[in-house]
């Protein structure tokens, strides 16, 4: 009996395990705060190389302040990641169920910078970005848009 006991509880927790899957925010999101609005979009694309293929999250951005258009490639949302149109790509392959990260492309000043993704429940991330470790020269310091700021999915 003890036997059946320990293979039922093993089994069950097998299929716990096995149910939970990696967060992946797809779709139109936006914040807006006072006089700032920022959207992002996200889509599944995929890296392929001659021996493997790799599951990619890559992303789009807008950014007004003010009324202002300050930056966007929203204009690339169509394309996919071979075109290298994108503002945000992050391999999808982490093993972390609540968190992603990835690079972002500051297009006002034309620099990477590291984007973290962090799940607070299906409909709400929140967004930090920070600089990329290390020394690159010639880089310009500072963000165009806010380095933290949560998002809420558009339904």
């Amino acid at each position: 009996m003890k036997k059946v006991t320990i293979f039922v509880f093993l089994f069950l927790w097998a299929q716990v395990l096995s149910a939970q899957t990696n967060y992946t925010p797809t779709g139109n999101w936006i914040y807006v705060n006072n006089n700032d609005t920022i959207e992002f979009y996200f889509k599944t694309d995929q890296f392929i190389t001659p021996n493997k293929t790799y599951p990619m999250i890559i992303g789009f951005h807008r950014y007004v302040k003010n009324g202002v258009l300050i930056e966007s490639s929203f204009d690339a949302k169509n394309s996919n990641f071979n075109d290298e149109l994108y503002s945000v790509g992050i391999s999808n392959s982490f093993p972390e169920k609540e968190k992603l990260e990835g690079r972002f492309k500051d297009i006002t000043l034309n620099t990477k910078r590291i984007i973290c993704l962090t799940k607070i429940n299906p409909n709400t991330i929140n967004v930090n970005l920070a600089y990329i470790h290390g020394v690159i020269d010639n880089k310009p310091n500072g963000f165009t848009l806010p380095t933290n700021f949560t998002l809420i999915k558009e339904l």
